[in-house]
């Protein structure tokens, strides 16, 4: 998924306030996450996908795709990953 589907993905889609990425992690203020993890994809030199918060970000989009109160307009980008 490129930056531009990402953002776009993430901007269109309705957010949970909070979130479990995984076992280990739960993030509590969603849009925080994102609003910070986007500016630093912004301003990353090298390639996104060697970047932290590009990972980060599509970690969440699969956590987003996986849970099962997603939204249906979610569900229909997930042919974007």
């Amino acid at each position: 998924m490129s930056v531009q589907e990402l953002e776009h993905y993430l901007e269109n889609n309705e957010m949970p306030s909070t979130i479990k990425l995984n076992k280990a992690t739960t993030i509590a203020n969603t849009a925080n996450f994102i609003d910070t993890n986007l500016t630093r994809l912004k301003i990353w030199k090298g390639e996104p996908d060697n970047c932290p918060s590009y990972l980060h970000l599509m970690e969440l989009v699969k956590a987003l795709q996986s849970e099962p109160n997603t939204s249906s307009a979610a569900a229909s980008n997930s042919s974007l990953s």
